[in-house]
């Protein structure tokens, strides 16, 4: 049935930021975990690895939504030139580029969706920005187990500006089976995608109650119809053979079709590639349509160990994003590390549609793997393109040792088919995941290009704040040589060129083993201080090869810990040249848990660069002398994985 919008203007919301958290956990639903689709005849091809030279400098991080009592995030963010709107279980936030947030909102009856009969539960938010008509689209589900009710929450901007006016849609997406007993299903983990002149969302339904899978269905919306204000006509669609249909994103303003892909469920390892399209001779009558394309083998995995205890999600196996930009349809999945230890990798793939499905052309152009050593587990990844026709994709990292990284790595156009370049850091986590959290990590991040300059990425993901629970970072990122600037200058992953004790005395290490992060380390044993506190320091020294007037910002990233089962205070320096004088950048917990910190300078770090371009940076631990009866003790400090990030003006 048609379905007439609702307006709203979100200046009226009073107040305008309402954050919110609820003291009982909201345990967003997964059944999809009992849908697992193997390939049962394996091709025996390989997928590509790391060996490009292409890397990334940080740009602007800043806090995104911070948790609300939601479990799990589903973290996604849309670009405008001029804005930024995030969107997580459950809310929707707006800010401007310099991360000064301007509006915050429940996505529920009472807040952002209200006035068009949602219920009570809401979950899995997405959201894109369309540079076609300027505009952000953003939808949510809401289900209802008992009154066996599912539906799409939908909105769409007046403008390139979220601030202001938007159009609602509540449309129904229940599917009721007449073939089997007409049994009522409900949707779950939405596709959403577009073209010029349509937005598609997919989901798998499973049963109320039951949660069994029974099909994927597919929604085609006129964007006409959503621009205009007009009543809503969607063409619905079912897909029994295959599960979770991406649909890509596509502001190609040519291509006829909206292209999506899923996994294939029969023969050998191979992904659907699905497009949506008018049907030949008509006007107004479309189709779903799709073909099977051959992809390296792969497997599923298990949840991804994080420092601390707990075990995370990696929702192994199901695709979990996709973009359609310059000629490249863009998709990725997490899959088995096919050697070494038990770990995951991200997969990705680049296929050329070549005008299918108007022509036969569409192949596989390349496909490879993202893969750490040792024990440290890659997933969760989102994927996009830029002008530059460089590739690039966020994801989470963790391990053992570490907490949950988010990370990005990127390809240019020219590099090895295959091949991605170096990962790195975007953001790290303030404290170990509370593993009283269940685990659940994602389920999606994002990955946005910005429409400004079409070069810079901005990716969000979940990170552990000092609470132990997530926060949605937002963070910018170019890759070297993309547009003017160079990607933004400066160089990461800088190893310090010279280490030594200033405090407390030497225990055993080299610089190599400062240097990287493996089983050896630099160690110290802290003195006893004339007021009773114990303290040890480290100094290393990091040689750059830009000039102070050229350092816009400065990273420091360490891994410490301490031999004893404690807490100490940890505290990261830096030398500032001008005053002579060590500057505290930030301080943090150091535990027996081997956990990685990053402390940030922005804009004024240049004075930290001495006129022979180097920087000097100090890694103190402390257990103070308390004044509640607990006496401090001695303790070893063990540093590992000292380096700079550094980016130019």
């Amino acid at each position: 049935p048609s379905v007439r919008p609702v307006l709203m203007d979100t200046r009226t919301f009073f107040p305008q930021i309402n954050e919110s958290v609820s003291s009982n956990r909201i345990f967003v639903p997964n059944p999809s975990v009992r849908r697992q689709v193997r390939p049962p005849s394996p091709t025996g091809w390989e997928g590509g690895g790391l060996g490009a030279n292409t890397t990334g400098t940080r740009g602007a991080m800043f806090p995104g939504i911070s948790f609300n009592g939601s479990i799990p995030a589903d973290p996604q963010i849309a670009v405008s030139k001029t804005h930024i709107v995030q969107v997580v279980n459950t809310e929707i936030a707006f800010f401007d580029k310099q991360g000064n947030k301007q509006f915050q909102a429940d996505m529920g009856p009472t807040g952002f969706f209200s006035g068009i009969g949602a219920g009570n539960f809401v979950f899995d938010p997405k959201v894109f920005f369309d540079t076609k008509s300027g505009r952000f689209f953003v939808v949510i589900l809401d289900q209802d187990d008992g009154a066996k009710t599912s539906f799409f929450c939908i909105a769409v901007s007046d403008d390139s500006n979220p601030n202001g006016s938007w159009r609602k849609f509540h449309v129904d997406n229940k599917y009721v089976d007449s073939t089997n007993n007409n049994t009522e299903s409900w949707l779950d983990y939405e596709g959403w995608g577009y073209n010029k002149d349509y937005v598609v969302a997919t989901g798998n339904m499973f049963s109320f109650g039951a949660n069994q899978f029974q099909l994927v269905t597919s929604f085609l919306f006129k964007k006409s119809e959503l621009l205009s204000g007009s009543s809503l006509t969607p063409v619905k669609f079912e897909e029994r053979n295959a599960f979770t249909v991406q649909v890509a994103k596509t502001d190609d303003p040519t291509v006829p079709y909206v292209y999506g892909c899923a996994l294939d469920e029969s023969g050998t390892p191979g992904i659907r590639v699905y497009a949506w399209r008018l049907k030949a001779g008509t006007t107004d009558e479309f189709e779903w349509v799709f073909r099977v394309i051959q992809v390296p083998d792969f497997d599923f995995v298990g949840r991804p160990p994080s420092a601390g205890g707990a075990f995370l999600d990696s929702l192994s196996g199901r695709l979990m994003d996709a973009t359609y930009r310059n000629g490249s349809l863009l998709t990725t999945q997490t899959t088995r590390a096919p050697s070494g230890n038990n770990r995951s990798q991200v997969s990705w793939y680049e296929f050329k549609p070549q005008g299918w499905p108007g022509t036969s052309s569409l192949k596989l152009n390349q496909s490879g793997n993202v893969a750490f050593a040792g024990d440290a587990w890659a997933f969760l990844a989102g994927i996009n393109m830029n002008k530059e026709n460089t590739i690039s994709m966020t994801f989470t990292r963790s391990s053992s040792s570490i907490v949950g990284d988010i990370m990005a790595v990127s390809r240019k156009g020219s590099d090895p088919l295959g091949k991605m370049g170096n990962p790195f850091i975007l953001a790290v986590a303030d404290a170990p995941y509370n593993p009283g959290l269940s685990g659940r990590w994602g389920d999606y991040g994002s990955v946005a290009v910005d429409p400004s300059d079409d070069v810079t990425f901005w990716g969000t993901n979940m990170k552990s704040n000092a609470q132990g629970v997530w926060n949605a970072a937002i963070v910018s990122y170019k890759v070297a040589g993309d547009g003017s600037g160079g990607g933004g200058g400066g160089s990461s992953g800088i190893k310090p060129v010279a280490v030594k004790t200033l405090e407390g005395s030497f225990v055993a290490g080299t610089l190599t083993g400062i240097q990287t992060a493996d089983t050896a380390s630099y160690d110290t044993n802290a003195a006893k201080k004339a007021d009773g506190a114990y303290a040890t320091a480290v100094q290393t020294t990091f040689t750059l090869t830009n000039t102070a007037a050229q350092v816009a910002d400065i990273d420091i990233l360490v891994k410490g810990a301490l031999q004893q089962v404690k807490t100490t205070t940890g505290t990261l320096f830096l030398w500032n040249v001008a005053s002579a004088r060590w500057d505290p950048i930030k301080s943090f917990n150091v535990t027996s848990n081997n956990v990685q910190t990053t402390a940030t300078v922005s804009g004024t770090a240049g004075k930290y660069v001495d006129a022979n371009k180097r920087v000097l940076v100090l890694f103190r631990a402390l257990d103070p002398n308390r004044r509640n009866g607990v006496a401090p003790t001695p303790f070893k400090l063990k540093s590992d994985m000292l380096r700079l990030v550094v980016r130019t003006k």
